[in-house]
């Protein structure tokens, strides 16, 4: 999750970011970025940008 996290950080969409680090589809990262962080990657991405 590091790696799609540092990925999501520099701008990198979802589907993107999923394919760069082995998922064929978005639904796949975001099922597991779910289940470890708590956190879909998209609200991670809107978090973000409201922290900065």
């Amino acid at each position: 999750m590091n790696a799609a996290r540092k990925l999501l950080d520099r701008g990198e969409n979802v589907g993107t970011a999923a394919r760069k680090v082995g998922y064929s589809h978005a639904s796949g990262l975001t099922k597991t970025f779910r289940e470890v962080l708590g956190i879909t990657p998209s609200g991670y991405i809107r978090q973000r940008r409201w922290l900065h």
